[in-house]
């Protein structure tokens, strides 16, 4: 957000685009609370690494925060519109639908043990992408501020997206913040 607020000539994200997008991460997070764990998952106690973690969280907000940058240079490569306001709409709309689509990714990424789509966390991530692809399109989206995408845009989001989540594996993959005793 603070490179945005630096970069561009107008907010990146409006405040009430903001609330919903935060009322959308906070609804599907609540699906924690009734997931259930891989079987093997609780056999045994876990250990806590500081040093690991503190490593894991460094990656893992550097490279959220060379997606956002991704992001940003996607959509200042899209086509643009005549009008300098349809273009900050789109852009708005645009980085709300990618960070949603993005929370989903790593809600399914980050989750322990299995499950995919189908736990409650699956579903909660599904039920958030969709919300992040429908909700600029509905009727309540102008009302945000919010417009529908140009078919370039889906598809550089969906670049970044593919990218964010194979970077995102593969972080996961290395060493975690816990381990077995």
């Amino acid at each position: 957000m603070l490179a945005a607020g630096l970069l561009l000539p107008f907010l990146p994200m409006l405040p009430a685009q903001v609330l919903a997008q935060n009322l959308c991460f906070d609804a599907a997070q609540l699906a924690y609370a009734y997931d259930r764990p891989a079987p093997g998952a609780l056999a045994g106690p876990t250990v806590l690494r500081p040093r690991d973690l503190l490593r894991f969280l460094g990656g893992f907000g550097a490279l959220n925060a060379v997606a956002d940058l991704a992001t940003f240079a996607v959509l200042a490569l899209a086509p643009h519109g005549p009008d300098a306001l349809d273009d900050r709409a789109v852009f708005q709309s645009a980085w709300f639908t990618e960070n949603l689509l993005t929370q989903a990714v790593v809600m399914v990424l980050l989750r322990g043990g299995g499950g995919g789509l189908t736990g409650a966390v699956g579903r909660a991530a599904a039920a958030l992408a969709a919300v992040g692809l429908l909700l600029p399109v509905s009727a309540l989206g102008p009302t945000l501020g919010l417009a529908g995408l140009p078919g370039p845009y889906y598809a550089g989001v969906a670049v970044v997206l593919v990218l964010y989540g194979g970077a995102l594996a593969a972080v996961r993959r290395r060493r975690g913040a816990v381990s077995r005793r």
